[in-house]
């Protein structure tokens, strides 16, 4: 069957950060939202990545790192986070991630990413660190409140708590 816009699996780049980098970072108690990062040259990997605007900006926070989506920060948080414990992490909120490398901090996965699968990662983040697959249509109402339509087959009577309520924060 042909894949499709949902299921086809491509990488996303840096609007993977926040789930494979730094939910599982903040979960573990790998960084806090001020820890400092160092932005400046990877010096003992192969991996060099540049930011954006190819410069180093020194001493970030992590909040900083995140909202300005630094790369090698998010490289570092990821090393000191390991690949392993991270991939953990994300595969719970509904990721297929396997054998991957640092280039997963910027948002490169080996196989790529569904749509859905992207979806169900912030839908946990949304649900204060619960996971339920994501969909798009669980019910429609009327201007009286009356529900027309409900989707029986989306129906999920368990959400695993996957991160705290505070990470997801």
């Amino acid at each position: 069957s042909t894949p499709t816009l949902l299921t086809a699996r491509r990488n996303f780049g840096s609007v993977m950060k926040p789930l494979l980098v730094y939910a599982p970072a903040l979960e573990l108690g790998v960084i806090q939202p001020a820890s400092l990062i160092d932005d400046s040259p990877l010096i003992d990997t192969d991996f060099n990545p540049k930011n954006f605007d190819n410069q180093y900006h020194g001493m970030v926070s992590a909040r900083e790192s995140l909202v300005r989506s630094y790369n090698i920060p998010a490289v570092k948080i990821l090393k000191a986070t390991t690949i392993e414990q991270a991939t953990v992490i994300a595969n719970k909120m509904g990721f297929n991630l396997q054998d991957e490398n640092l280039s997963m901090a910027l948002g490169n996965t080996k196989q790529g990413t569904s749509f859905m699968e992207l979806a169900g990662g912030y839908q946990t983040i949304a649900n204060q660190g619960k996971y339920a697959p994501a969909r798009f249509i669980r019910s429609i109402r009327d201007r009286n409140g009356q529900t027309v339509y409900f989707d029986l087959t989306n129906k999920y009577n368990y959400a695993p708590q996957v991160i705290t309520a505070d990470t997801a924060y």
